[in-house]
C-alpha cells in the first residue's frame, strides 16, 4: 500500500539492505506495478494477497487515508502481522483505531527526513533518524553521528503519545530556518543539544542540498508539498504558543513565505 515517494524509497532502502520485500498493493495499479519492477518485488491484486503474503505491512498512503485504508481490510486475520504507518502527525494508536486485532503489532515509524524523490530519496536514508512509536515507548534509530550506529533512545511522552514525533515533524517542515525551535521541542522530550543535533543534521543539510539544486518551492516535502492542509493543522496544534512558522517572517504560513504546492 504505497504512496509513491515513500513507498518508493522505503523499499528500495530495505531491499538494497538485504531485507526481504515481498511487494506493493496500490488502487492506483500502474504505480504498484512500476515500484515493484523497480525493487525486484511482486506487485499484488489485493490488499488481502498482500497482508496473507507478508509479516510486516506498511501503509504509506496519505496521512487522512491510514484509518480507512486499514479498516478496509475488514475481518483479515492479522494475527502475528506488524502494521505500521509513516505519518509524523498520527500516533500508531491514532492511525490504527479501534480494539486493535488479537495478536497483531501497530507501529508509527516515521523518518526524520524529507523525501523528496521516489528513485533518488532511498539513497539518503542511511544517515536519516527514524521515530518509531508503539503504543506510548518511542525508539529513534539510525543516524549516522552517533556510536554505534544503529544508536536508540526510548522514552514515553509526557504530553501524550504524539509529543514528540510532531516535534521531530516540526524540524523537518521547518529544516530550511534555523533550528533553535526544533532542538529546543526535542530537549523537553528528554533529548541533550548535541543529541538534538545529531538527529536534525541529516534533515537540514539534505534539505538545504536540495533547496539549491532544485529551488525553494521544488525542495519542500510531506503534507506542505501535497497540499494537505489539516496535517499541517495537526503539526502547529502541538506547538506552544507563537512557535508556530506563521510567526517567521519568509517561512511558511508567515508574511512572505511560500504556500503550499497545489494537491494533484
Amino acid at each position: 500500500m504505497e504512496q509513491e515517494k515513500v513507498g518508493f524509497s522505503l523499499g528500495k532502502w530495505f531491499v538494497q539492505g538485504g531485507i526481504p520485500v515481498t511487494g506493493y498493493h496500490s488502487r492506483h495499479r500502474e504505480s504498484a506495478q512500476e515500484a515493484a519492477a523497480w525493487t525486484g518485488t511482486r506487485c499484488f491484486p489485493t490488499a488481502e494477497a498482500l497482508v496473507t503474503a507478508s509479516d510486516a505491512i506498511f501503509f504509506t498512503v496519505p496521512d487522512g487515508a491510514i484509518p480507512t485504508v486499514y479498516q478496509g481490510l475488514g475481518t483479515l486475520t492479522l494475527t502475528g502481522k506488524q502494521l505500521c504507518h509513516c505519518s509524523g502527525a498520527r500516533t500508531a494508536r491514532e492511525g490504527f483505531p479501534g480494539p486493535g486485532h488479537p495478536g497483531a503489532s501497530y507501529y508509527s515509524i516515521h523518518p526524520l527526513f524529507p523525501v523528496s524523490g521516489k528513485y533518488s530519496a532511498w539513497r539518503e536514508l542511511s544517515g536519516a533518524f527514524f521515530s518509531a512509536w508503539r503504543g506510548k515507548a518511542l525508539t529513534c534509530l539510525g543516524g549516522r553521528r552517533r556510536s554505534p550506529p544503529w544508536a536508540r533512545r526510548s522514552a514515553a511522552s509526557p504530553a501524550g503519545e504524539g509529543g514528540l514525533p510532531r516535534g521531530l515533524r516540526h524540524g523537518q517542515q521547518l529544516g530550511l530556518r534555523p533550528g533553535g525551535e526544533s532542538v529546543t521541542l526535542l530537549a523537553r522530550r528528554g533529548f541533550s543539544q548535541e543529541e538534538a543535533l545529531a538527529a536534525l543534521a541529516p534533515l537540514m543539510e539534505a534539505n538545504l542540498r536540495h533547496l539549491c539544486a532544485e529551488g525553494p518551492v521544488a525542495a519542500l516535502t510531506g503534507p506542505v508539498e501535497r497540499g494537505d492542509g489539516a496535517t499541517i493543522a495537526r503539526h502547529l496544534a502541538c506547538l506552544p504558543a507563537g512557535a508556530g512558522p506563521g510567526a517567521v517572517p519568509g517561512c511558511f504560513g508567515g508574511p512572505g513565505g511560500p504556500g503550499p504546492k497545489k494537491a494533484p
